[in-house]
């Protein structure tokens, strides 16, 4: 029986869901390993059921780890399962590259009242 990875808002099919300390690995077949590395490289959170609302494992802190092809055609993909710190240095990276944002946008309308503003 399959169960269902919904990642991204995307839900695959996997066989062999696999739980370690901090890593979740699952066998995706139907996908290349390029398709699953794009589907998957990004991706920040996930959860396991049997599909639609049936969910049974949430994950809300993964990071893309790996994608290996196997033997038979299938995918496996694993993802690290963030520990408090990382999560800690995700937020601080989020927010600083928010504020960097905010800066540019800062400075360009510094700019545009300074040096380019039309009357």
């Amino acid at each position: 029986m399959n169960e269902i990875i919904t990642a991204g808002g995307v839900e695959y099919a996997a066989q062999s869901i696999k739980t370690d300390i901090n890593t979740i690995s699952f066998k995706l077949s139907g996908l290349t390993a390029d398709e699953a590395r794009e589907a998957f490289i990004n991706i920040e959170a996930l959860t396991v059921g049997s599909g639609g609302d049936d969910v049974y494992g949430k994950y809300p802190d993964v990071k893309f780890s790996s994608v290996t092809l196997e033997a038979d055609d299938s995918i496996t993909v694993t993802m690290h399962i963030l520990s408090d710190v990382e999560k800690q240095i995700r937020e601080v990276q989020k927010t600083q590259n928010e504020m960097r944002a905010s800066l540019r946008e800062h400075d360009e309308v510094i700019a545009e009242l300074l040096y380019g503003g039309e009357s």
